[in-house]
């Protein structure tokens, strides 16, 4: 049980830290740096709560939990470092996309999964994004046509 926890917490939390700490340098040499996360329904807790039809598993969806919380963590921290050094670096915007459950081999192809190009489209609107149109949430689906912020 400790190394199932482990290994999902590393994956998701640890590893997403050092990867983002790893090309912060090479972020702020561009214009317009965005970090991007994915995550799963099960990283928002009020979906976890809700009655909605959703798998429960305690280690993956802890890892993802932490993981928004890392990214929102990750984004205060850049916001006050951009407020107490007058940076010359542009600020990098973070941001988690919850594509959904999609069909692929890791839900088993499940049936009422979404096509995995549908699944990227929020990434892709967040990644689109240079008006800053996406900055008032940080957690985003797109659903229904439309992107909307998903509940924490």
């Amino acid at each position: 049980m400790r190394a199932t926890y482990n290994e999902y917490m590393n994956v998701h939390i640890t590893s997403v830290a050092v990867v983002t700490h790893a090309f912060t340098p090479l972020l702020h040499r561009s214009p317009a740096p965005k970090v991007i996360n994915v995550t799963s329904g099960l990283g928002s807790i009020a979906n976890v709560l809700s009655p909605r039809r959703m798998a429960r598993v305690p280690p993956y969806g802890a890892s993802k939990v932490g993981m928004n919380g890392l990214t929102a963590h990750l984004q205060v921290g850049e916001n006050e470092r951009v407020a107490v050094e007058k940076a010359e670096a542009p600020r990098i915007r973070f941001f988690i996309s919850n594509p959904g459950l999609l069909k692929t081999a890791f839900s088993n192809y499940i049936a009422w999964g979404k096509e995995p190009k549908e699944g990227a489209e929020s990434i892709v609107q967040l990644m689109g994004d240079e008006e800053g149109k996406f900055d008032h949430a940080m957690q985003w689906e797109h659903e229904e046509g439309e992107m909307r912020i998903v509940p924490w």
